[in-house]
């Protein structure tokens, strides 16, 4: 450890390095940077690959290089250095401003191919965090965005996720207990991978609208917990066909969702037959107050089921 004072009369701190492999390794082998007083806050500029050559990072190699958990905790950090890698390393950016409750503005990350864990728990507890970067990636990996915004209370409004092809548990958690956000992304995929969408929405109190579910090809738990706790949702569209659901896709997706008192809930499914699927599983996949009598429930025709 080493403590450096900075700002006011001592300047501006200044950090440089000539690791290829980034501040971690992975594991337990990691640096952070820590500041004794949180009532002060702090501004980081510039961009992280000078960690990496600073006599030349706008071309050094980011294969391999990870800085995760490197402001862990930060409470006094205000903004973030640039990460403009378009090639990735698994967890390279894992846990890296998780807890920092003064950032306010994320840094975009413009990689397209993501990698195992890269932005797993990233921004969690993010308290400040009112947008989230745009996330342009179309190849995902396996638990690439776990918990990734989980517990960002001021987050209004999540990124676009273009991905049409899914990766083990990607977007596990991701949106955990945004208790802000009220509108979802769009979801396009067609095709679902395990657990890809588990608990995506998990206690996402202020969503109104759920984005609409267009897969036919469901998987292991793909949408466990998906919409739990999230009591104001009105909408839900899920278009499966009828010989997709079973009970390991829908447990708990659904429940305490649209509980909030005064609202009216609306249901889309892709037939009758895929509704009395959905009814015919265990308890907790379709609670009562999402089926017909609580609900308007119609096909993807918008002719009403009874």
């Amino acid at each position: 450890n080493q403590e450096v004072s900075f700002g006011g009369t001592s300047g501006t701190l200044r950090l440089r390095g000539t690791s290829s492999e980034g501040t971690a390794t992975g594991g337990n082998d990691y640096s952070t940077i820590t500041f004794a007083d949180d009532q002060v806050k702090v501004a980081c500029t510039g961009e992280i690959r000078t960690l990496q050559n600073y006599d030349n990072y706008k071309t050094v190699e980011t294969g391999n290089a990870r800085f995760c958990r490197l402001f862990e905790h930060c409470e006094a950090l205000t903004s973030a250095p640039a990460l403009p890698a378009t090639t990735l390393a698994d967890n390279c950016y894992s846990f890296m401003f998780i807890g920092c409750t003064s950032l306010v503005n994320a840094p975009e990350l413009p990689a397209t191919t993501l990698a195992d864990n890269c932005y797993t728990y990233m921004f969690n507890g993010c308290t400040s965090l009112v947008n989230a970067p745009e996330l342009p990636a179309t190849t995902l990996a396996g638990w690439c965005c776990l918990y990734m915004f989980g517990n960002c209370t001021s987050l209004k409004k999540a990124p676009a996720l273009p991905a049409t092809t899914l990766a083990v548990g990607c977007y596990y958690f991701m949106f955990n207990k945004c208790t802000s956000l009220v509108d979802a992304p769009e979801l396009p995929a067609t095709t679902l991978a395990d657990r890809c969408y588990y608990a995506m929405f998990y206690g996402c109190s202020s969503l109104v609208n759920a984005p609409e579910l267009p897969a036919t090809t469901l998987a292991y738990r793909c949408y466990q917990y998906m919409f739990y706790n999230c009591k104001s949702l009105t909408s839900v569209t899920m278009l499966a066909p009828s010989g997709q659901i079973n009970n390991n896709s829908f447990s708990a997706w659904l429940y305490y969702a649209g509980t909030k008192d005064g609202i009216s809930r609306t249901l889309k499914v892709e037939d009758a037959d895929a509704y009395n699927a959905l009814k015919d599983l265990e308890t907790d996949c379709l609670p009562e107050n999402w089926q017909t009598g609580q609900c308007t429930v119609k096909d993807s025709k918008d002719n009403p089921i009874q």
